[in-house]
């Protein structure tokens, strides 16, 4: 099945959003964290974990369309740490939180991250780009061409 470029620009844009968006929450994060504001700091790190999940979902749907079993495997551990995200999020326990986040979250992002940057690093050099490892910048890369 050949790869579509347009629709892996989509993904890859849609992926680049997703981080974006967790730098704006990490901003607000801090300034709750700085304004003593405790509540509002746990909304933020729960908004960031709801955002980090679904931006390995859209990078398992990207891997997706290099290896299907990679894929189905990455979204089958994330389906797992976010069924245990809903029972962390009922107890409202920054501490249960923080443990769910460095045992189970982070763990998941590694390797999520890893097999995106492997697949991206593939795409850019059958595009033609000059690069040695993908990185999500959001910049236009050069074509040697």
């Amino acid at each position: 099945m050949p790869v579509n470029l347009g629709t892996l620009n989509e993904m890859e844009t849609a992926i680049q959003n997703s981080k974006a968006d967790l730098s704006r929450i990490s901003e607000s994060r801090w300034k709750a964290i700085l304004a003593k504001d405790e509540r509002a700091a746990l909304r933020a790190r729960v908004e960031a974990a709801e955002k980090t999940l679904e931006g390995c979902h859209a990078i398992a749907k990207y891997v997706g369309n290099f290896s299907t079993p990679i894929a189905h495997e990455m979204e089958r551990r994330r389906e797992a740490v976010a069924r245990d995200f809903e029972n962390v999020k009922l107890t409202k326990d920054p501490w249960e939180l923080h443990a769910w986040i460095k045992l189970q979250l982070l763990p998941l992002v590694n390797t999520t991250e890893r097999m995106a940057h492997v697949a991206a690093s593939s795409t850019g050099k059958m595009r033609g780009l000059d690069i040695d490892f993908h990185k999500w910048t959001g910049a236009k890369q050069v074509s040697k061409l």
